[in-house]
C-alpha cells in the first residue's frame, strides 16, 4: 500500500505510474520497480517503497515523509 500511495504522490496520473513500475530505474539497479517487486521479494518491496517515499518527499516536501 505504502508503494501505491507513493508512486501517485510521485506521478498522479495513472498512465504515467505503469510505464514508470515498467521502466528500468538506475537508481534501483537498472531493474524496473515492478520486476524488483515481484520477483526480488519483501525485502526488496520495502527498498522500492523508501525509494519512492522519498521521491515523492522531493517533490512535495510538505508530504512529511
Amino acid at each position: 500500500m505504502g508503494v501505491g500511495r507513493s508512486l501517485l504522490l510521485v506521478l498522479p496520473d495513472g498512465d504515467c505510474c505503469l510505464s514508470y513500475l515498467r521502466r528500468p530505474c538506475p537508481a534501483l539497479g537498472s531493474a524496473s520497480v515492478l520486476q524488483i517487486m515481484l520477483v526480488e521479494g519483501l525485502g526488496d518491496v520495502v527498498r522500492v517503497r523508501e525509494f519512492l517515499a522519498g521521491e515523492a518527499q522531493t517533490l512535495c516536501p510538505s508530504t512529511g515523509r
